[in-house]
């Protein structure tokens, strides 16, 4: 069975609060979904780590452009 065949995608609406809250936190919603899909990761592949891909902003600083964080 090749990869795509054996992905399998559930949505979930969450409504008990949302990027204002998340926010209000002192954290990125983005990276609040990266945390939670890495954990989601980590609890179905029996916890192993797997590799992740995130960009990284740079840009504030001198010379500043996007990077990526492995």
């Amino acid at each position: 069975m090749d990869t795509c065949s054996a992905l399998s995608v559930a949505c979930l609406h969450y409504g008990r609060y949302g990027t204002g809250q998340i926010k209000s936190w002192g954290l990125s919603p983005d990276g609040t979904v990266q945390a939670a899909l890495q954990l989601a990761c980590y609890l179905s592949t029996a916890g192993r780590v797997v590799s992740t891909y995130e960009s990284a902003s740079t840009a504030h600083f001198s010379a500043g452009r996007t990077e990526t964080a492995d």
